[in-house]
Parts: structure tokens; C-alpha cells; sequence
């Protein structure tokens, strides 16, 4: 029901990526928060009245971004936790965007900190970039490109970084390699009530390109980042989610073009325990 085009409640792009908008309930209506970083602001989309009336409820509110953010996750009507390539292209800024001020947090200080080298083949922005959700008063982001998780809420109590293998991957153990050899981790990330679960690719672009690896694994934590599950599946994950009530585990992979369902109704009556 979103338009592409230059006029009002029309986008540029497509909203193809999970960190352009917030989704959250209110009142019995799911709201969807989206960002538009070219005309500088978020549009708040009534997914339910635009599904009931078959017309498209939407309002545009102008929030003063730029055109380098890289997302924009809503933490209120008036608040963002921004993500900013920096001009000198080496790293990204995280802040708090309230009515038209920034703020950085130390626990967003500390991430800040993370930088790639100059010299590099345009791969810069993206080193650093992550996926992110949020729930509640926490947020968990995941790297597209290495192999940790970072949950962590504004005030500081919870600032924790998890990682699934023996060492945390440094920057420059990417950056170093050619294009072929590097590897995507994450690709996909979910929030949930109780827990949160994110998409672990880990293998080649080589890999991927030419088809010998196309498994995920859904990792599954609690919200104080302790693991729950692993789902191996024999896809490249783009996108997930699970149906509770059913007990089904949805996934879309866009490298096969196809989107697949799992009965995983076993595993949830063992989580709920």
C-alpha cells in the first residue's frame, strides 16, 4: 500500500530494510513508524485502519534528519536512537534525537568508538553498520559483518556484548581480506516478548554467490542475553518471524526467492517451560 514517487506520502525508495521502521501496538492498532531520511523525517502508518478501509493512514512528522542516516528506531513519539555515517566515512555515530537536539549516552559513547581503516575499497560504512530492534527500554543490534551481539539500554544497566563463538572477530580481520573471503554474519534480527532471535549466516560472500552454503541459524536469547536455542535451517535467512499461536516459524530468503514455514511448536512449549 506504499507509494513510490516525489509527492506527499510517497517514498523515494522502497522500505526494504527492518531498520527504516518501528512497529509497535497501541490502543488495539498497530502503528508503524517509518523513516524517511530524504525529506527528513518519519511517517506514523495506522496498519490497521489503512488494512480496514483499504485507504492508507499515514501522517508525516519532520524529525530534522539527514540523507547519511543509516536508521532512525523509535523509542517514542518524539524520540530516536539515530545511526549516522560520520563524514569522514571511517565510522558511524549513534546518538538520541529528541525534538531536534542530540544526545549521546556513554553506553552509546563506547560504541562510537569502533572504526575502520582510511584505505579500504568503499566497504567502510557498511563494516560497521548493524541491524536493530527494540523492546521495551532495550535495544539489541547485531553486525552485519561480525560475529557479536550488543544488547544494551540507554541508561547503562544493561550494556552487554555476546558472542556464540570463541573470540570476538576484530574489524580488521575483515577488512583485510578481498571481497570473496569476507564473511556475512548476521542478516536477520527479531524481537519478541520474551526473547529476542537473530539470523547467523557466517560463511563467504564466495560461498553465497556460488551456492555451496546456504544455511542459517536462528539464534534465540533471553532479554538478559542468555541463549535459549538454536535453529539450523537450510536457508540463507533474510527475514523471520514466529506465529505463538500457531507455532510456526516464518522465514523469506531472498537468495532462493522463497518464503518457508517450519512447525516449531516443540520448541516453544519447551521455552515456555
Amino acid at each position: 500500500m506504499l507509494s513510490i514517487g516525489q509527492g506527499p506520502n510517497e517514498f523515494r525508495y522502497p522500505v526494504s530494510s527492518g531498520n527504516y521502521y518501528t512497529m509497535e501496538e497501541e490502543n488495539g492498532n498497530l502503528f508503524a513508524m517509518i523513516l524517511d531520511q530524504y525529506k527528513g523525517g518519519v511517517y506514523r502508518l495506522n496498519i490497521t485502519e489503512s488494512l480496514e478501509s483499504g485507504q492508507v493512514n499515514m501522517e508525516f512528522f519532520p524529525k530534522g534528519f539527514t540523507s547519511s542516516i543509516v536508521y532512525a528506531c523509535a523509542i517514542d513519539d518524539e524520540a530516536f536512537l539515530c545511526r549516522e555515517i560520520a563524514e569522514d566515512g571511517r565510522h558511524q555515530n549513534l546518538y538520541v534525537m529528541k525534538n531536534g537536539e542530540k544526545s549521546i549516552p556513554d553506553v552509546l559513547e563506547k560504541l562510537n568508538r569502533a572504526t575502520v581503516d582510511a584505505e579500504n575499497d568503499g566497504f567502510t560504512f557498511n563494516m560497521v553498520s548493524a541491524l536493530i530492534r527494540r523492546k521495551r527500554n532495550l535495544f539489541v543490534e547485531v553486525p552485519l559483518y561480525l560475529n557479536y551481539i550488543n544488547l544494551f539500554s540507554l541508561d547503562g544497566k544493561t550494556s552487554k556484548t555476546l558472542c556464540v563463538e570463541d573470540e570476538l572477530m576484530k574489524i580488521s580481520s575483515v577488512t583485510d581480506k578481498s571481497e570473496p573471503l569476507r564473511k556475512s554474519t548476521y542478516t536477520a534480527i527479531k524481537a519478541f516478548n520474551d526473547f529476542f532471535g537473530a539470523a547467523f549466516y557466517n560463511h563467504t560472500w564466495m560461498e553465497r554467490d556460488l551456492g555451496i552454503k546456504k544455511s542459517s541459524q536462528i539464534q534465540l536469547f533471553d532479554w538478559n542475553g542468555k541463549p535459549l536455542a538454536a535453529i539450523n535451517v537450510n536457508r540463507i535467512v533474510t527475514s523471520f518471524d514466529i506465529d505463538f499461536t500457531r507455532g510456526e516459524l516464518y522465514l523469506f530468503s531472498s537468495s532462493d526467492d522463497e518464503f518457508v514455514k517450519y512447525d516449531i511448536s516443540d520448541l516453544l512449549k519447551q521455552l515456555k517451560k
